[in-house]
């Protein structure tokens, strides 16, 4: 995350651009948050960016606000039970930050999936308030750690190297990558002509256990009673 925040500061690209489970999570999240209104009776609505009234560098943007006191973090799970994500402490601490900063009493996390059905749980104010006693210096711990990083240029050059080096240029590169893809294709025929031996070796063993040429076929019984046929 610090990664993250250093190279936006600094107007980086973005290293992360999303994967098949936020683009699941993107196309049902609306769904999602009808299947709330629906389940609850609460009416949600949307949000910008909110700030920690006392403290502005804490801030979180909330799915949904509901009335003037309660607030709702949905989930999407592409292959997780709604269920599990419910009872997942990394979205309760992720609640519980964002009553503390919206100073909302009440909150909601309810993950819903089109085939799975929906798990809701609520969360109170004096949990999020436990948890903001236990939690708020290790917060302002990684603020100060990030102020560092973005001021100080030996550290923040190393945020804002590629993940990825660009070898386009590097001719030396070309060429290990070349004798790479040829030895792969050189190795893929070779695997192919070693499966129609084997495939022909035991279609002439004809179910026997044989020996001919050096070469032994033999069955073997795995722990499951399955029968594997080895060439040694």
């Amino acid at each position: 995350m610090l990664r993250e925040m250093v190279r936006s500061h600094y107007g980086a690209e973005v290293e992360f651009a999303g994967n098949v489970a936020t683009e699941w999570g993107n196309k049902w999240e609306p769904f999602c948050l009808e299947q709330f209104e629906l389940a609850t009776g609460h009416f949600v609505v949307q949000s910008g960016l909110l700030y920690h009234p006392a403290v502005d560098y804490f801030a979180c943007s909330p799915d949904g606000l509901i009335n003037d006191d309660a607030g709702v973090e949905l989930k999407c799970p592409l292959q997780r039970e709604p269920s599990e994500v419910v009872a997942d402490k990394q979205y309760h601490s992720q609640v519980y930050f964002s009553m503390v900063v919206s100073n909302r009493k009440t909150w909601y996390l309810f993950a819903w999936h089109p085939d799975k059905g929906h798990s809701c749980e609520r969360f109170e104010w004096d949990a999020a308030l436990a948890w903001w006693a236990e939690n708020v210096g290790a917060l302002q711990i990684f603020h100060s750690e990030y102020l560092d990083t973005i001021n100080d240029q030996d550290k923040f050059n190393v945020m804002l190297e590629p993940l990825v080096a660009d070898m386009e240029d590097d001719q030396q590169w070309k060429g290990m990558a070349e004798r790479y893809r040829r030895l792969k294709l050189e190795r893929d025929e070779i695997d192919r002509q070693l499966q129609q031996a084997k495939d022909g070796l035991l279609a002439l063993s004809d179910g026997k256990k044989s020996r001919g040429a050096g070469i032994l076929v033999y069955p073997h019984k795995t722990s499951s009673g399955k029968v594997n046929w080895v060439i040694k």
